[in-house]
Formats: C-alpha cells, structure tokens, sequence
C-alpha cells in the first residue's frame, strides 16, 4: 500500500517529453509515399459505387485501393493472443461500412497535397442503412452488422453474427468485469475488489469444480438481477438490504442493472471479506468506502477456475513448458499476472543458464 496516495515517477517520462524515443516519422524515409484513408460520413450504409478514374488522374498520386482490391480473408483486430477467440470479422476495406469514420478507400501519393486533392475528388455512392446507435438494441435486432457469410468465429465463446454477438456467455448467466479505460477519465473509479478462493472452497474434488462453481453464482447473479447486472450501494450491502435509489454516484458501466442484494448471489466469506476489506481500503483512499458507492456482480473469471500444476521449478509435467498467468490459473489481474511472468521468466533463465554451463 506504500504507493497509495502517492506520485510514482513513470520511468520512461522524461525521455518522452524531451523527444528522446524514435517515433515512426523519424524512420520514414524521405522519399516515401503519404498515405490517407478516406473515411464514411455514414454510421451504415453500403459503397453501390466508387469512382477513383479522376483522382488516379492527380499528378503525383500512385495508388487508390478501394474494397475492390483487397483480400476477401476476413481476420480479427481484437485480442493479443493467437488463435484470437474475437471474430474474424474485418476486411482491409468492405463494402459495408459500419461506422462513422469507417474506411472506405485508400489514396497513396508523392505529396500530401496530391493525396488530399485525390481524396476530395473521388466519388461515392451510398444505399444508407439503418443503424444501431446504442449497443443496449444491438442483441437479436433485425439490422444486422455482420450479415456476411464470411464471417468467422473460431471457437465456442456464444458469437453469432445473425444475433450480433459478437461473444456471450452462457444463456441465464451474468458476469462482469472490473476495468477502468485506458484515459482514467471515467466519471467513477472502476475498480474489482478481489477475494481469493480455493479448492477447498468449491465442495468437490472433482478436476471441473472450480468451474461449476462459477457457473453456480453467476446463475445467482443472473436470478438476482433479473437478467441484467445486480447493483447494490455499499451502506445497504452491509446493511444486507437492496438498494432503492442512487446516491451522488451514478452507474457508468456497460450493461443494465437491476438493484438487488448481492449477499443472495455470493458466498458469505466473499462478502464478508468485501465489507472488511472495502472499510480497510477506505481508511486507506479517502472516499473509497463511501455509502453510495456502487457494487456490481459478480466477477467470477478474474482468473481460471482450472489450475496446470507445475513443480517448484515451475515447470510442468511436459518438459519446456511454463505454466503462467491468469489462464493458467497463477493470478487474477494485470499485476498478478506480470508478477508471476517475472518469476517463471527466472526459472527459464536459470534452467537454461545451467544448461549452457554444463555444455
């Protein structure tokens, strides 16, 4: 707790703001093409046609790529991992547009002033669609984002493009999850309190118990919320009555909410964990623990509900392999699971600096 409600010296800053990083412009070199995107001013609609003959015509334009000239292969911009369980759902350029700002051409050229002359003259047609403004309508809505039969979705994670799904989890079941955005410029600080249990608290033996516990509680939640996230203010948590209105804090997260009690949909050490360890917080973060401050559940996946054991050396029983991390079922957030990256990176290093010596 030492670095609560205290500055810490982000250890790149001073480099950054005195321009020392290399930014790509820096790597350009001086005889490469600009490259623009020209972009939909409609939320949906379809290109019945697109006309570049003029712009081609530009001096000093090279090439202008439309959804005419690029791959058909659908492929995901989501995720970090491979194979990524986001749908396999953008191209290049489509012909479908989604969005504002969606691309629709590409222009390349010799100079800047070239490529926005080009992009000012190309002509587009468009058959506009209706839209889906508030993701809320976007479930079993008859307009469809992704209607394509090219549409992919390579595992069993409840993505539908006929339901605009794009993941979902399993029917009557509600988890949520405990994240702030990147800007911090939330109107509340959305945080997960987490409250760590075990093997012995799932009541089975069996290799699967940890995952119908989970399935046990989110289907609570689910009843308590009545299909939408179960929300509670922290002085009737205690109080262990549901809420009937909103304090000076207002909800923000995605999702609806439907006050409830969520001592109905969460085991009697996790809540009592919660009250003490919230109360601790509070002493700690002023305001952290202030009556109207909202709980939210439940989230059930901040870490694997299945373990790979692995040795004291932190491998497992496959010879090479490190078991690591959330998925594996060694933390429950972003710090846990770059605490235990760093040690099994040293357990790598040491078997294979012993390795290099014994050659």
């Amino acid at each position: 707790m030492k670095y609560v409600n205290s500055g810490v010296r982000k250890k790149d800053a001073e480099a950054l703001v005195t321009g020392q990083p290399v930014y790509t412009d820096d790597l350009a070199p001086k005889d490469c093409l600009i490259v623009k995107i020209l972009r939909s001013p409609h939320a949906h609609a379809l290109i019945e046609e697109i006309k570049t003959d003029a712009a081609m015509k530009v001096p000093g334009i090279a090439c202008i790529l439309t959804y005419k000239d690029v791959p058909q292969d659908r492929f995901t911009m989501a995720g970090q991992t491979y194979p990524e369980f986001s749908p396999y759902d953008r191209l290049i350029l489509d012909q479908r547009v989604r969005f504002v700002g969606d691309a629709v051409a590409i222009v390349a050229g010799e100079t800047e002033a070239a490529v926005d002359k080009a992009l000012k003259i190309i002509k587009v047609k468009y058959q506009v669609l209706d839209a889906i403004l508030d993701f809320h309508d976007a479930k079993d809505n008859k307009i469809l984002i992704h209607p394509e039969d090219n549409w992919e979705s390579r595992f069993p994670v409840g993505a539908d493009n006929k339901r605009n799904l794009c993941a979902s989890s399993e029917e009557g079941m509600c988890a949520v999850n405990g994240m702030s955005n990147r800007g911090r410029d939330g109107a509340n600080a959305n945080s997960a309190v987490i409250v760590g249990v075990s093997p012995e608290d799932f009541g089975s033996s069996d290799i699967l118990a940890g995952m119908a516990f989970q399935r046990k509680w989110e289907k609570l939640a689910y009843t308590e919320g009545q299909g939408l996230v179960p929300v509670q203010l922290f002085d009737d948590f205690k109080e262990k009555k549901v809420s009937e209105r909103f304090g000076a804090v207002k909800p923000e997260h995605k999702g609806g909410y439907h006050f409830g009690n969520l001592w109905h949909c969460l085991p009697t050490f996790v809540c009592e964990s919660l009250v003490e360890g919230i109360d601790a917080f509070g002493r700690k973060i002023k305001g952290y623990d202030r009556p109207d401050a909202i709980l939210s559940g439940v989230e059930t996946r901040t870490s694997s509900p299945v373990r790979i054991p692995r040795d004291e050396h932190f491998e497992s029983n496959v010879g090479g392999l490190y078991p690591c991390g959330e998925g594996a079922g060694y933390a429950g957030g972003i710090t846990s699971a770059a605490m235990d990256g760093l040690r099994v990176a040293e357990a790598v290093a040491a078997a294979y600096a012993a390795v290099k010596q014994a050659k």
